[in-house]
């Protein structure tokens, strides 16, 4: 054998040559076998090469249908030597075969076995894919088609194979980018769909359409050429579930829209009437005429707001479901918010003798950036919980400096609020924080409430990405921990200063252990020693003229024995503080008699601590909340467009009492015209009303001439919701007011907005007079709010009026003819005069009209006799109780 047919084995030494027909018998021997190769060396003519090689015939047919001309080779085993077997057609016969036999010194074994690892590996992935896998040359040429193919498109592989994968599986309006792209790749060598995932429409053999996830890449070159491997996934369930996810979202949008306009609406229909009804109650304590008068309707007003409060928490955790509690940051004094917050909490708590103060890290900066109404309301729910769950004792917000960083303006604050209530078993604790969930649930609770609160403040802390966490045990209190993220102000001056040469010590003479902690912990931040006596009798020990001491009214016993023991013990007015409860008239004129001017008001606010310590002699408060303005001497003219009557009545009682002229109107469009006379200063401005809303009246308003088109529009609404606000803003309101709206916050926005000829709000003035140096003809609680409310020369004003509106009171009695009486004549003169000495504390000469109007009003000739006998005596007294309180104003 020449070593041309060797066929591409050059240089190897043939082993053995044989000559076999189709059937494996061997026709001729060409080359007997070396040596050694026994098994081939017996071989003789006519035997059967399977009898030496089993299977040899069938792998020659399986690797390869051999056409004349061709051959094939593949490794062998045979007596342990490896053996290359190169099989080709006889050149002599077509239907006879020629196998050759060489020895493996090229290890042609081992890489046939590789390739057969790696056809095997790849055949296994096109079987086992679940994916539809297609592979193309570079003409788009069908070259693979898997079985995960076959069973998408519905095409057998022998069917498409050799065919182009445009006509098969691509939709006809596809085909033409799809040629585009294979000329793009050949130019550029990139493609948009080339190793990556795209999603594209595809086509079966039937011609149905469904949607497909494609991935295609390219192999690297090979002899010039190119292919293309496709992975193609039905995407079509995954649509449909994505298709019905998106409706079930649409829906859910869409219900929560609807719950939450709702909810807008249930809200406006609920404030609404309870605003009327906190603020009639509000306004009827100002005129109770006797003590169970007064009771009933703190009792009311304490229930009022507990209604409120219940609702308010599941308003807020219906917003919080729908998605509409969304942060709105803003700049303002945390230290004012937190007095703020217990003062208010304070009032409700005015059924329990407990004290409630507040401490403060007078590091925070005056003014921090964080949403001012999640603080309000946090501090709120869980200070109200404290007061709810403690009956002796005290509750206590403090409020420190946790970590902060000047240069990046950040600080981290933490709130801490104690109370000396009934405190949680551990095995409870875990209840806290899950929505409707009260630590104690059963029937007999006395405890009520919702069981959001904590849940609620959980979701505000984490929306501010703060944190919150209790410590409690059963009996022994409860301490809540808020900590929240906040920006402070680039100036960063201290929220609370004393003067650095102070040096004087602090006692407390208190039993009362939160209060104790409290001052210590106050004085402290100011730089102050502080001390605590359990009781008076201790006081001897520690006076010296460097001390201060702060006398607890509720831990003394009688005010009257307490002042009687630190007379006997000669300690000076102007080194006491008197802490405690505002003080009746009777007790502040025992309080003034004993030379005692300086009173610090429950509940404990580091701001007036600091005023009384730092201007003994003066009684203003060093941070008054603004809500306490003074009367505007240019008496605004306001507008109110408002539907609903008992909301008119307590809107225009407060304003008139502020000193502001009012005007009503039931519905937008009038609301419209009477703007445009241009008479008024600002408008509130009711969203729901008849015949046009408040919404669309602003728009109106703003679209007028320039005129009246800027005049200051405030939304007074129970539509309390974020989206309500922004509805509000967008519309052209100024500021928002959400019912029940209180009085201070309603003077507050009037202050906003009502300044001076700059246009800045007003500055309070406090009086500097001396709350405790009232006569007893006059109610000291009335007075005393009537200050706070407005202004001392607002209230010897007032107080004028009234003094002239009396004496042309007693001129009509005594024109009176006993024959004729004009009963309705009479009432009324007795109803007006009675709503005036009610803002003035002439308790007297309140009840007295109202015998008056009674009788008036039911023609009881025989009591009416009576009582203008005595109106005269009555009427001066009340005058003389005015001026006499007039002068002491201006002493």
């Amino acid at each position: 054998m020449s070593e041309g047919e060797l066929n591409g084995f050059a240089g190897l030494q043939v082993c053995a040559g044989f000559v076999m027909n189709l059937s494996g018998n061997i026709l001729d021997i060409e080359m007997p076998a070396q040596n050694t190769l026994s098994s081939l060396a017996a071989l003789e003519t006519g035997d059967d090469i399977d009898s030496i090689f089993p299977g040899l015939l069938a792998l020659i047919v399986r690797e390869s249908d051999l056409v004349e001309g061709s051959s094939v080779s593949f490794p062998a085993r045979l007596d342990d030597k490896e053996l290359i077997f190169n099989v080709r057609h006889y050149s002599g016969d077509a239907l006879a075969y020629k196998l050759l036999i060489y020895p493996d010194d090229i290890g042609l074994r081992h890489i046939y076995k590789r390739e057969k690892r790696f056809e095997f590996l790849s055949h296994s992935l096109y079987e086992s894919s679940l994916d539809a896998i297609i592979t193309i040359d570079g003409n788009s040429i069908i070259l693979e088609f898997s079985r995960s193919a076959e069973i998408l498109f519905g095409y057998p592989r022998d069917e498409v194979i050799g065919q182009n994968v445009a006509d098969i599986v691509i939709p006809k309006d596809l085909r033409q980018a799809h040629h585009d792209g294979m000329v793009r790749f050949h130019v550029s060598g990139t493609g948009p769909v080339i190793n990556t995932r795209v999603e594209v429409d595809a086509a079966r053999r039937d011609g149905s359409l469904f949607p497909c996830e494609l991935t295609i890449a390219p192999t690297v070159p090979h002899e010039g050429e190119i292919f293309f491997t496709a992975t193609i996934r039905d995407i079509s369930e995954r649509r449909s579930k994505e298709e019905a996810l998106e409706k079930a979202r649409r829906i859910a949008e869409a219900s929560n829209k609807s719950k939450s306009s709702f909810l807008a609406h249930m809200s406006h229909e609920i404030r609404s009437p309870l605003n009327a009804i906190i603020g009639c109650i509000d306004l009827l304590l100002d005129s109770a005429e006797n003590n169970e008068q007064r009771t009933l309707m703190q009792t009311s007003l304490s229930a009022g707001q507990g209604l409120l409060g219940i609702i308010e928490d599941i308003l807020d955790f219906s917003k919080i479901e729908a998605g509409q509690l969304n942060v709105s940051v803003s700049r303002f004094n945390l230290l004012e918010l937190c007095e703020q917050v217990v003062e208010v909490i304070a009032i409700r708590a005015a059924s329990k003798d407990i004290d409630i103060s507040v401490c403060f890290d007078p590091t925070i900066p005056a003014e921090i950036a964080t949403d001012q109404g999640f603080i309000r309301r946090i501090l709120t729910n869980l200070l109200d919980n404290a007061v709810k769950f403690t009956d002796a004792g005290g509750v206590s917000l403090k409020v420190t400096c946790h970590h902060i960083e000047t240069e990046n303006h950040h600080a981290d604050l933490l709130f801490e609020v104690a109370d000396t209530g009934i405190g949680i078993p551990k095995d409870r604790q875990n209840e806290l924080f899950k929505e409707f969930s009260q630590v104690d649930s059963s029937d007999s609770t006395q405890y009520g409430g919702t069981g959001l609160g904590l849940a609620i403040c959980r979701k505000l802390a984490e929306n501010l990405n703060g944190h919150i966490s209790i410590e409690s045990d059963s009996g022994q209190g409860c301490l809540a921990r808020v900590i929240i993220p906040v920006d402070v102000s680039s100036t960063m001056s201290p929220s609370l200063s004393m003067a650095k040469s102070d040096s004087r010590s602090i006692f407390l003479c208190s039993r009362n252990e939160r209060l104790q902690a409290t001052v210590e912990d106050q004085a402290s931040y100011l730089g102050l020693s502080c001390g605590n006596v359990s009781d008076l009798e201790a006081i001897p020990s520690i006076l010296g003229d460097d001390i201060l001491l702060i006398i607890d009214l509720a831990s003394v016993g009688s005010l009257q024995s307490c002042l009687n023991t630190l007379a006997d013990f000669g300690v000076a007015s102007r080194q006491t503080i008197l802490y405690g409860r505002n003080l009746s008239a009777a007790d502040t004129l025992l309080v003034g008699q004993a030379g005692y001017q300086s009173l610090l008001s429950r509940p404990f606010r580091p701001s007036a601590f600091v005023n009384r310590l730092m201007y003994p002699d003066q009684h203003a408060k060093l941070l008054s909340p603004v809500s306490s303005s003074e009367i505007n001497v240019s008496n605004p003219k306001i507008l109110l467009a408002e539907d609903n009557e008992a909301n008119q009545l307590v809107a225009k009682t407060m304003l008139n009492r502020a000193g502001y002229q009012l005007d009503i109107v039931n519905n937008g469009e009038a609301a419209v015209l009477a703007v445009k006379g241009g008479t008024y200063s600002l408008v509130l401005m009711d969203l729901r009303m008849p015949v046009l809303d408040g919404l669309q009246a602003t728009k109106i308003i703003r679209e007028l001439d320039s005129g009246v088109a800027s005049i200051p529009i405030v939304a007074m609404t129970a539509n309390a919701f974020d989206s309500d606000k922004t509805r509000c803003r967008d519309a052209g309101m100024n500021d928002f007011l959400a019912k029940p709206v209180n009085r201070d916050e309603l003077l507050t926005c009037m202050n906003r907005w009502l300044g001076d000829n700059t246009g800045q709000p007003l500055v309070h003035k406090s009086s500097g007079l001396d709350e405790l140096s009232m006569t007893v003809s006059l109610d000291g609680d009335v007075v005393n709010q009537l200050l706070k409310d407005t202004s001392e020369e607002a209230v010897k004003m007032i107080m004028q009026m009234v003094i002239d509106e009396l004496n042309k009171f007693n001129h009509e009695i005594r024109q009176i003819d006993f024959k004729d009486i004009d009963y309705p004549k009479l009432h009324d003169l007795a109803h007006a005069c009675r709503g005036s000495c009610s803002y003035c504390g002439v308790t007297v000469m309140q009840q007295f009209c109202l015998r008056l109007e009674i009788a008036a009003g039911v023609k009881d000739d025989a009591q009416l006799k009576d009582l203008l006998a005595s109106a005269g005596g009555v009427i001066e007294s009340g005058v003389k109780a005015l001026k006499d309180f007039i002068a002491a104003l201006q002493g």
